[in-house]
């Protein structure tokens, strides 16, 4: 699977980047203030969200870099896997612009 980064102008559109997501094999990926949000299913009716920065940076939390964040806990839908992450990453962002990440 690919994930084309289009850039639209009136009626063209021009590919920005193009990523191969093999990992994402029946799931989705999207984007969310400064991070990637993969959603994956791991069985039926229980899916999950992985997300790291855009920018290949670690997320810092109590010191400690984290690559890529998953929050284990399934979800019935890939919409409420999503809403939950978008979530943790407003919290995050919250919580690095008062200095504490």
């Amino acid at each position: 699977m690919f994930l084309l980064v289009c850039k639209i102008s009136g009626w063209q559109a021009q590919v920005v980047r193009i990523r191969m997501l093999p990992f994402l094999i029946g799931g989705l990926a999207m984007f969310y203030r400064d991070y990637e949000i993969d959603l994956f299913e791991v069985g039926k009716g229980q899916w999950h969200a992985k997300y790291r920065r855009r920018d290949g940076a670690s997320t810092v939390i109590d010191g400690i870099e984290f690559e890529s964040l998953h929050v284990g806990v399934a979800w019935s839908t890939n919409e409420a896997a999503a809403k939950h992450a978008y979530t943790v990453i407003d919290h995050l962002a919250i919580s690095s612009s008062r200095g504490r990440s």
